[in-house]
């Protein structure tokens, strides 16, 4: 999933894998387990965090630039970026698939 055009809300692709965020949100628990490829394409590293129901981040380490991840999740289930710069972006995910993280992603 990319993120949506300009005047388009983020994730408007219907049937992706991940939905992005505007705002900080938490996971919602009881979605059906599903496996998403996390693809770093912005051309820096990023630290990446799950973020529980209660709102804590939990660190799964870091995404290289270029680099490619498969990680098994929940629908349901809010993950969270930081760039070096400091900002960061979070997604919601829907199901399986690819979630392309790349300079046009919008950030919170």
């Amino acid at each position: 999933l990319r993120p949506g055009k300009e005047g388009e809300a983020p994730g408007a692709a219907a049937g992706g894998a991940a939905e992005w965020l505007r705002a900080p949100a938490v996971s919602r628990d009881g979605g059906d387990e599903v496996r998403i490829v996390l693809v770093n394409q912005s051309g820096a590293a990023l630290s990446v965090f799950w973020v529980d129901a209660a709102g804590e981040r939990r660190e799964y380490g870091s995404l290289a630039a270029g680099e490619r991840r498969e990680q098994r999740t929940f629908t349901g289930h809010v993950w969270f970026f930081t760039r070096p710069s400091g900002a960061a972006l979070s997604f919601r995910t829907q199901g399986p698939g690819e979630v392309v993280i790349d300079a046009a992603t919008p950030a919170l």
